[in-house]
């Protein structure tokens, strides 16, 4: 069992440096994404001051609701592993914009629930403005376009899946439910990603405010007892 964020980071390094490591993403984060695991990396983590200030450093509230925690960042091989962290405390669901990513993933669900969407192109679905977004945070207009759901169905603890970056999709989660994810994030397939809402965006930077290390601190401690009272 991997006891630190150093043990996994060096397991997961010499799992994706292998040829086959695509293919095997999705059985690397639920090796990794045990609650045993997860409480271990976690608690080491909340005792190490170097890598406190480290995953708080890249760590932020994300604009679609739930708390970003990236614990792990390499670039040989590329890679980050993330933790996703839906508070309850809201009355309704938060609904994600629809959007793609930059990269393919894999993801374990850990706590809680949520509904997951995806959708395709097509000339019979509900008009969007399409959006393209880049390292830099600059949302850029693309063009009109339509959208229409092709999958829809919730998807709880313990389940695990992988998704291909060119695939719009959103998570809209269960309100009052503490829902949790651990994220695999692999190499980066372009430079940009797509965001689709239905109506324009008033700013066109997203910024966002990382997390101080006392703020990361509180929240993992949180977090690791409400995971103690969890089953996964």
């Amino acid at each position: 069992m991997f006891s630190t964020i150093a043990t996994v980071d060096a397991y997961l390094c010499n799992a994706l440096a292998q040829p086959s490591a695509a293919m095997e993403s999705k059985a690397l984060i639920q090796y990794i994404g045990t609650r045993e695991m997860i409480l271990s990396m976690l608690k080491s983590l909340i005792t190490d001051e170097e890598q406190l200030r480290r995953v708080a450093s890249m760590s932020y509230p994300h604009r679609n609701g739930f708390d970003r925690i990236v614990l792990i960042k390499s670039s040989h091989p590329e890679y980050k592993l993330r933790l996703h962290i839906w508070w309850p405390q809201h009355s309704h669901p938060i609904v994600e914009t629809i959007h793609n990513h930059a990269w393919n993933f894999s993801s374990s669900v850990l706590t809680g629930a949520f509904q997951f969407q995806s959708y395709i192109q097509d000339k019979d679905g509900d008009e969007m403005y399409h959006y393209s977004i880049g390292s830099d945070s600059i949302m850029k207009f693309v063009a009109k376009t339509k959208l229409i759901c092709v999958y829809d169905a919730m998807i709880c603890a313990g389940c695990s899946y992988s998704f291909q970056h060119t695939i719009p999709h959103r998570v809209i989660n269960v309100p009052d439910l503490m829902t949790s994810t651990l994220i695999l994030q692999t190499s980066n397939q372009k430079i940009s990603s797509d965001v689709f809402i239905e109506q324009p965006f008033e700013q066109e930077v997203m910024a966002v405010s990382k997390f101080t290390r006392d703020e990361l601190q509180l929240k993992l401690k949180q977090y690791i007892v409400m995971l103690e009272k969890t089953y996964l």
